[in-house]
């Protein structure tokens, strides 16, 4: 908590990092103040500057964060946004490992996690991936719990959160798999494997 709203405090006068409406992050800022929350999301992309292909809840959620600031138009709305996002992104990825691991290791490996230097060089220049992470990492806490609770509707979240990923940033394409074996790996007990010796003798018969 302490190092996220540190750097938020630290970098609330930071500028774009090119000239004025030339960076996608203006762009997509700027496109966050024209848009309204309960239009259809992909009527952001009538707006002929608009740079928010497959990062649609990424402007979606700048559009809610400037609800709760003065500053509508710097870049860092979406500094802040990533650096939240990255917050929410390391209890969620304790809390998944917890229920891996013990809480000793989902704690050291959380801890190994914020003391990177990665994920905050990431929220100052590109942080969409951030927000994108964070619903992976929901979606894949979903997909424990519903094996776990047996409660169905969590894999209908986890289905939602999923897809708001891919939609949240382009970085998003390496989630795919990752999520398909997760899948795979949480239901392995409902999985039936055939008896191939059964297949075999019954081959053999048949040919004979």
């Amino acid at each position: 908590f302490v190092i996220h709203f540190l750097l938020i405090f630290l970098t609330k006068n930071v500028c774009y990092a090119g000239p004025s409406a030339r960076t996608d992050n203006e762009k997509i800022v700027r496109a966050s103040n024209e848009i309204k929350l309960l239009s259809w999301p992909s009527r952001m992309h009538s707006i002929k500057y608009n740079r928010s292909q497959l990062r649609e809840y990424w402007t979606i959620f700048i559009k809610i964060l400037t609800y709760f600031t003065s500053n509508k138009t710097s870049d860092h709305l979406n500094i802040k946004l990533a650096l939240l996002s990255n917050f929410v992104s390391s209890i969620l990825f304790f809390l998944i490992l917890n229920n891996f691991f013990s809480t000793e290791i989902a704690l050291i490996f959380s801890l190994f996690y914020l003391t990177s230097f990665w994920p905050y060089q990431v929220a100052i220049y590109m942080g969409h991936s951030h927000l994108s992470q964070t619903f992976f990492l929901l979606s894949i806490l979903c997909l424990q719990n519903a094996i776990s609770s047996n409660l169905y509707i969590l894999f209908f979240s986890s289905g939602l959160c999923i897809a708001i990923s891919f939609f949240s940033s382009s970085a998003s394409r390496k989630y795919p798999p990752v999520f398909f074996f997760s899948f795979i790996f949480f239901l392995q007990d409902y999985f039936f494997v055939p008896n191939f010796d059964f297949f075999k003798l019954n081959i053999n018969y048949i040919i004979i």
